[in-house]
C-alpha cells in the first residue's frame, strides 16, 4: 500500500492545517430501474437530486440530461454569470434575464458582467436604448472594466454615432492600447467624420 501525493491533496491538508476551510464539490449517479439519479454535493450549497427517467435504448441520453441540469446547478451557484451566457447562447431570455437580476441582487461582485449580458440582449433585440444604459451601468460597476466599453463603442458605430462611437474607442483603447479591434474602429470613424488626418 502507497502514499500518492498531489498538489491538489497538498494544497487541500496545508489549508486544513492553516484553519482554512476546504470547499468541494461531490457527485454521486446512480442507475435503477431504468431512473439515473444524480445527487450533487456542495460546500454551502447543500445537496440537490436530479432524475431522469428512461426507456430502453435511452440511457446514455438520460445520463447526458441528468449531468446538463448538475452543471447548471453547480454554475448557478459558483458561477452564475457563465450560466447566463449559456442560457442567452440557447436564445432562452426568460432564463437569462431571471439569473441576470439574481446575479445584480445577490452578487454585488458580478454585476459588471450581469449589466454587461444584458446589454447585449438588448442589443440583440435592437432596444438600442437599453442596450445603451445597461452597458453604462456595467461601466460604472468597474471603471476598468473594457467589456462594456467595446461593447458600447460598436453599437454606436453600428447606429452611424460616430463621434460617440470614436469617444468609447478611445476609452477602450485607454483600457488596453493593444485592442487592434478598437484602433482600427476609431480609424474607421475618424474616416467617416472626415477627419482623414487623424485616420492615418
Amino acid at each position: 500500500m502507497g502514499v500518492g501525493l498531489s498538489s491538489t491533496s497538498i494544497i487541500y491538508h496545508i489549508r486544513d492545517l492553516l484553519g482554512m476551510r476546504n470547499k468541494t464539490i461531490s457527485g454521486l449517479i446512480t442507475d435503477f430501474e431504468n431512473e439515473i439519479d444524480l445527487t450533487i454535493r456542495m460546500s454551502d450549497y447543500g445537496s440537490q437530486t436530479f432524475t431522469k427517467a428512461y426507456e430502453s435504448g435511452e440511457k446514455k441520453k438520460a445520463i447526458n440530461e441528468v449531468l446538463l441540469d448538475g452543471a447548471k446547478y453547480v454554475l448557478g451557484n459558483l458561477d452564475p454569470y457563465r450560466l447566463c451566457v449559456y442560457y442567452h447562447n440557447q436564445n432562452d431570455r426568460d432564463k437569462t434575464e431571471e439569473l441576470i437580476r439574481r446575479i445584480i441582487l445577490e452578487r454585488p461582485q458580478d454585476r459588471k458582467w450581469a449589466y454587461n449580458i444584458w446589454g447585449n440582449i438588448y442589443r440583440n433585440a435592437r432596444d438600442i436604448e437599453k442596450a445603451k444604459q445597461t452597458y453604462i451601468l456595467s461601466a460604472k460597476e468597474d471603471e476598468t472594466f473594457i467589456l462594456p466599453v467595446r461593447s458600447m463603442a460598436w453599437l454606436l458605430f453600428e447606429e452611424k454615432e460616430y463621434e460617440e462611437a470614436l469617444e468609447y474607442f478611445q476609452k477602450a483603447l485607454a483600457l488596453n492600447p493593444y485592442e487592434n479591434s478598437m484602433d482600427n474602429g476609431a480609424v474607421i470613424c475618424h474616416r467617416n467624420l472626415g477627419n482623414l488626418d487623424e485616420a492615418e
